[in-house]
């Protein structure tokens, strides 16, 4: 077969073998005695069959692939686009090739699957973006359409072909919309800044609406630079009905994935067809908004902290029952709520809160407004981020080795840092490092605002005026039960010793959310523990929190 085949003659090829075969089955026609254009597709049908004319074929148009996590894949040269050949784009493609979907559907892909199984070279995949190591010589993003914006460091962003130089962008699904940055009107940060401040953001805990801004535009960059990133912060959008917190992560995805993002629920039924749910989805987008989180979900927690961490994932390979294709997860999640219930220590530490408060009605636009100003912004708000990432690239040896951090989310913390560095106004690395302190603080405030324990000791603080004087911790428990009592709030705690362990076990969390300092004595005196607990009026970052 020519290499010179393209998919048109492919296609000619394969009509013509399709009526040939059926014609030599129904008379059985000696293939010698042919005309001659005939009897070269014979000749090739006899040596191949029809699957096999098919199969080498597809090789002459395109590549076969697998992954080491089990994905089977097939770029496509005419589009540069990479399929996976479980997929219903595949197979409408070989349908379009073939004119025979009975055929494909029951014979042909099952073979190809086995072959590609066996015999295709692996290679590894990229969804959103790709940086070619930790230095960020290189960093390419995915325009969703067989092309990629790539840029070597001190150079120009430039659009290219997927699958140059050995790097492979999966094939996203049909709605998301492909994008091209608008740097004639764009990068000036502007626009970027404009969709970080969508939100009608509250400061009624430790970070500033100013904190939270610089967070979320953080986040959204830190998502095309997955070498110095792995974990992935999940931002936790919480307030009231008609706060806007929907409409802010929806446009988000809006810009990121095109107009026909739409937030998802989060799934219901048994546990784990509801994770195999939402682990299709962060398999199959960049990124995906969870609405409205409010009920408890047992399996819930254990997903965000599996996903944050960058855990490999495995789901169910399409129709089939156990077979498996594991992966990485590299997508965005961002949950909006406005009771939330997954409080664990363990998953605050991973989520960044950001708090909504109610829109006044003079702030207040239609949904419909906003998204066509998204829709207007899209190039614009890309140029933004390609102009960041590129100072970040640029700025990143100077200071690889410099920032640091204690925060739980070190690599985030490293990033945001770098971020800031490298912005031509908010550049102070160390004020970055403040509010990562601000930020661990909500994060602990976040844990226990459902802790009937903190919330009798705010109220004992501000009823002692901020101090709780040193005293055994039996004293400090007959207290807090007769405040309980008189407020009608519950007490969990059986005896003095219950609520000593509880005082040890959250010391730190509850010093971070309630702003005080807890000394609980080390050695006992008489057989009880003594405990003074102090407010600190300035706070733990200095009182320039913003």
């Amino acid at each position: 077969m020519s290499k010179r085949l393209t998919e048109d003659d492919l296609r000619k090829l394969l009509a013509k073998a399709r009526r040939l075969n059926a014609d030599l089955k129904k008379h059985r026609r000696d293939i010698d005695r042919l005309p001659d254009d005939e009897r070269k597709v014979g000749k090739l049908l006899e040596q191949y069959g029809l699957f096999g004319l098919l199969k080498n074929g597809l090789r002459l148009v395109g590549q076969f692939y697998r992954t080491s996590g089990g994905e089977l894949l097939f770029f496509r040269e005419k589009d540069h686009q990479l399929y996976s050949i479980e997929e219903k784009r595949f197979e409408r493609y070989l349908t379009w090739l073939t004119d025979s979907p009975r055929e494909v559907k029951s014979e042909w892909l099952p073979q190809l699957a086995a072959g590609v199984q066996e015999e295709a070279p692996e290679v590894t995949t990229h969804f959103l973006a790709y940086n070619d190591s930790p230095d960020l010589n290189v960093i390419a993003i995915n325009t969703f359409d067989g092309y990629m914006m790539r840029r070597e460091r001190e150079r120009q962003w430039e659009q290219i072909t997927n699958g140059t130089g050995g790097v492979l962008f999966r094939t996203p699904p049909d709605f998301l919309t492909p994008w091209h940055p608008d740097f004639e009107h764009g990068g000036t940060g502007k626009d970027l800044e404009w969709l970080c401040y969508l939100g009608h953001f509250s400061d009624d805990g430790p970070l500033s609406v100013d904190d939270q801004q610089r967070l979320l535009r953080a986040w959204i960059l830190h998502l095309f630079v997955p070498e110095i990133n792995p974990v992935h912060p999940i931002p936790l959008q919480e307030g009231v009905t008609g706060s806007g917190k929907t409409v802010s992560g929806e446009c988000i995805g809006r810009w990121l994935t095109g107009p026909e993002f739409e937030v998802v629920g989060l799934p219901s039924g048994n546990t784990a067809k509801a994770e195999e749910t939402l682990t299709l989805a962060i398999y199959k987008r960049p990124l995906v908004v969870i609405d409205n989180v409010d009920s408890p979900t047992p399996w819930l927690e254990d997903f965000l902290c599996r996903a944050a961490t960058g855990v490999r994932m495995s789901r169910r390979r399409l129709y089939t029952n156990d077979d498996e294709v594991h992966f990485t997860p590299r997508a965005g999640i961002i949950i909006t709520s406005r009771d939330p219930h997954f409080r664990r220590e363990d998953v605050a530490r991973r989520i960044l809160p950001i708090r909504f408060k109610e829109i006044p009605p003079e702030d207040r636009r239609t949904e419909t407004d906003i998204r066509e100003e998204v829709n207007a912004r899209r190039g614009r708000i890309w140029a933004d981020v390609l102009a960041a990432l590129a100072r970040i690239q640029d700025t990143w040896p100077t200071h690889r080795g410099t920032l640091k951090s204690s925060h739980s989310l070190a690599d985030f913390a490293v990033f945001g840092a770098l971020v800031a560095v490298s912005h031509p106004e908010h550049n102070d690395p160390e004020e970055w490092e403040m509010l990562m302190g601000r930020l661990e603080q909500a994060q602990h405030r976040f844990t226990t605002e459902e802790d009937p324990l903190a919330e009798l000791l705010e109220a004992a603080l501000e009823q002692s005026k901020g101090t709780l004087h040193q005293q055994p911790v039996s004293d400090l428990f007959r207290d807090l039960r007769d405040l309980a009592q008189i407020r009608g709030w519950p007490w969990p705690y059986k005896d003095t010793r219950t609520l000593t362990r509880e005082l040890k076990g959250k010391k730190q969390t509850l010093e971070q959310a309630l702003d005080v300092r807890i000394v609980l004595s080390n050695n006992h005196r008489g057989g009880v523990y003594h405990v003074s607990i102090t407010k600190n009026p300035d706070g733990p970052y200095g009182p320039n929190r913003g």
